[in-house]
């Protein structure tokens, strides 16, 4: 029977021992050197392992079952299990790791993740077509190697349990050409079965995963563009997890006030933060004090709860909640106009215009027209220019735009992610720093971080940054998301992933119906 829109769950669980789980678009690969974007980079760590993995927060074996790094952190030797093999039968040795990033290098191959092993030793020479063969990484023997950087890089090991960095079968790829991607084979816990362009992919259990053959026979993953049918599909019992934050906010607010659904929701702090960068490069936005006072102007806590259908936390920087380096405890610019009038009147910008440009979305909108009256009522003229995504990155990566809206999520869970692209000075521009942002404290602070493999003290440097940037004001700070994820009574041991390509969902269970 299915769910009513006012009803709660269903008692009995789904009548096959298959996960059902939905994305919403159809992905353009299934290759880990295209793995862009969150749907991508999911499907791939269900097919795929890398070297290391992220589970509980922390990087833990995968392909390696150890590794040691050297005391000037330059040198990694990873020592890889001998009893792994692909989906086609054939075991798994240490070439296929060379194989596989020597690939994602190869200007042939069209990857737009090359940066991933920018930092082993030799990566320029093989992008640039100048080196065959990535000099640093050198096969010890069937089990072992070394990686060799150009210089020390403290979340190295995060990079390497990236989607892209996730490992192929040769063979395959040189059968199939440019349709490896239409019938993938790697070492994951789920093999792949069909896809049904638009529709569903169909993978099942690998018996033999070296980390335990997966407790569901198989799993459809449905695509399904339409909130609307998702929610309705949920509700009938056809989907086990959806995430409530594609919901809108009265759907979300039934379900949550719902006793009967309530105790199925799961949250966690997402690893992305919201923001409207001022181009600090702008004579408009050159003085501090103006960036501070639009920060005292914007009344985010009120914004957010009206506009973001689940829960929000008000930024107090650019790390997340849920990161080492977030500064806890640490104080938001607050609702204040009456601070922000007087900073405008000492820089001499009472009468501020300027434009900000964004992404043509619904909730952009409505969260611009809320900062725009804020800014209105401290004199302020804000005008909305929505545009093309394409146009508005490539003016903004240019210099050209006054201000512009935008979102960082986390491609691996450390703090440098949240620091080095988005206010290096070096990466202003196309490299993510969108406000122009420069500060030599900041910029010695990242860099020297970077390079620290002490993870104290590395995280002090991390939180400093944090706060000189949060203090310099090159954003209108607004929020870090929560992620909120609706589960089916009949899912055990589902838990949302610190990153969203953290669950292989090798322990999800659904329990059989009544």
């Amino acid at each position: 029977a299915a769910c009513g829109g006012g009803g709660g769950p269903e008692t009995g669980g789904p009548d096959r021992n298959v996960l059902h789980l939905t994305i919403g678009t159809d992905p353009a690969s299934l290759d880990p050197i295209q793995a862009v974007d969150v749907y991508r980079g999911q499907l791939v760590v269900y097919l795929y392992d890398g070297l290391v993995q992220f589970k509980d927060g922390e990087v833990q074996p995968n392909l390696a079952s150890s590794w040691e790094v050297s005391d000037d952190g330059t040198v990694y030797t990873f020592r890889l299990r001998d009893d792994i093999q692909f989906h086609n039968g054939r075991r798994f040795t240490a070439n296929d790791v060379k194989y596989s990033f020597e690939r994602a290098l190869r200007s042939e191959s069209q990857s737009p993740l090359t940066w991933v092993f920018d930092f082993i030793a030799g990566s320029d020479a093989v992008i640039a077509g100048e080196a065959d063969s990535l000099a640093g990484l050198e096969i010890v023997n069937s089990t072992t190697v070394e990686i060799t950087l150009e210089q020390p890089f403290a979340p190295f090991l995060s990079l390497m349990a990236m989607p892209a960095a996730h490992i192929v079968p040769r063979e395959e790829i040189e059968q199939k050409g440019e349709q490896f991607s239409e019938a993938p084979v790697g070492t994951g816990p789920w093999v792949f079965d069909s896809w049904a362009h638009d529709d569903v992919i169909r993978l099942t259990a690998n018996p033999r995963y070296h980390g335990g053959r997966p407790q569901a026979d198989g799993m459809e993953i449905r695509i399904i563009p339409e909130t609307t049918t998702v929610i309705a599909e949920f509700e009938r019992g056809n989907l086990d997890v959806v995430d409530v934050n594609e919901f809108p906010k009265p759907e979300h607010e039934r379900f949550a006030s719902d006793p009967d659904w309530e105790p199925h929701i799961k949250k966690r702090p997402a690893l992305i933060t919201y923001y409207l960068a001022l181009n600090n490069g702008d004579e408009k936005f050159a003085d501090p004090r103006v960036r501070q006072a639009l920060n005292y102007a914007v009344d985010v806590a009120t914004i957010s709860e009206a506009i973001y259908p689940t829960e929000m936390v008000i930024s107090h920087g650019p790390i997340p909640p849920g990161l080492a380096g977030y500064r806890e405890g640490g104080e938001p610019y607050g609702y204040d106009p009456a601070r922000a009038r007087e900073l405008l009147a000492e820089a001499g910008a009472e009468s501020l215009t300027f434009d900000v440009y964004f992404r043509s979305l619904a909730l952009n909108q409505r969260f611009l027209e809320a900062v725009q009256a804020n800014l209105a009522q401290v004199g302020v003229t804000m005008n909305l220019q929505q545009r093309d995504w394409t146009a508005v990155r490539q003016a903004m990566q240019q210099g050209e735009l006054d201000a512009y809206l935008s979102n960082w999520y986390a491609d691996y869970p450390d703090a440098e992610n949240f620091l080095y692209p988005l206010f290096f000075s070096e990466m202003a521009g196309a490299g993510g720093n969108a406000a122009f942002y420069s500060n030599a404290t900041v910029d010695s602070l990242i860099l020297t971080a970077r390079r620290t493999l002490d993870d104290a003290e590395r995280i002090r440097m991390y939180s400093r940054a944090d706060s000189l940037i949060f203090a310099g004001a090159p954003w209108i700070f607004t929020v870090h998301p929560v992620d909120v994820d609706l589960v089916q009574p009949w899912v055990e041991g589902y838990e949302i992933p610190q990153v969203f390509y953290g669950n292989k969902w090798v322990d999800v269970g659904l329990a059989s119906g009544e």
